[in-house]
C-alpha cells in the first residue's frame, strides 16, 4: 500500500522503520490517551511485529508509516485496524503523530487519504475511530474528515467515544 498526499507518503511499515516507530511510541506526549501508554523499544518492535506486520498478514491492510514528504522522515502512523466494539467486528481509523507536526492539519491529510482507501479500494461500508473525549485534537481530526459521533463504549474498560463515518456519507 502506497498513498500520496500533498505533504505526506503513506506506505506499509517495514523492520526498518523500528528506531522511528520505537520514539513515536515511547513518547509520553504522544501516548497520553494510549491504553498501554508510553512503550519500551522491546515493546514497540513486538507491536512492529505482531500488531502491525501480523495485521498486513491477516488483513491486507493496517496501521502505516506516515512520512513527511519533504523532509523524508518517519512523522507517525495512521491506518485501518480490526477492533472489537460491544462485541462487534469493525474497522477503526487511527493516528498518531510526533508532537512537533501537530496542529498543521497533517493527521487530518493523513487521516482523509486513509478514509478514500478504505471505501474506493478496500470497499469498506464504514470505518470508525475510537476517542477519549479528553483527546480533543482527535476528536478534531475525527470531525474534519466527516466522522460524526455514534455512541459511548468502553474499551480495554476505559470509556470512550466511537466516532463513525460511512461510505457516500
Amino acid at each position: 500500500m502506497f498513498l500520496q498526499t500533498k505533504h505526506l507518503i503513506i506506505r506499509e511499515f517495514t523492520i526498518d522503520d523500528l528506531d522511528g516507530l520505537s520514539s513515536l511510541l515511547g513518547n509520553k506526549e504522544v501516548m497520553h490517551f494510549s491504553v498501554a501508554g508510553p512503550l519500551s523499544r522491546e515493546q514497540a518492535k513486538d507491536y512492529l511485529e505482531k500488531r502491525i506486520l501480523g495485521h498486513y498478514a491477516q488483513f491486507g491492510f493496517g496501521l502505516w508509516a506516515v512520512v513527511h514528504s519533504e523532509e523524508k522522515r518517519l512523522i507517525g502512523y495512521a491506518g485501518l485496524m480490526s477492533q472489537s466494539i460491544d462485541g462487534e467486528d469493525l474497522i477503526e481509523l487511527g493516528y498518531r503523530l510526533d508532537p512537533k507536526y501537530w496542529g498543521k492539519g497533517l493527521a487530518s491529510e493523513a487521516a482523509f487519504a486513509i478514509s478514500e482507501y478504505a471505501f474506493d479500494r478496500l470497499q469498506l461500508d464504514q470505518i470508525i475511530s475510537i476517542i477519549d473525549p479528553k483527546n480533543t485534537r482527535s476528536v478534531g481530526v475525527a470531525s474534519r474528515i466527516g466522522m460524526r459521533y455514534w455512541k459511548d463504549s468502553l474499551f480495554h474498560n476505559i470509556p470512550v467515544q466511537i466516532y463513525v463515518f460511512k461510505r457516500n456519507s
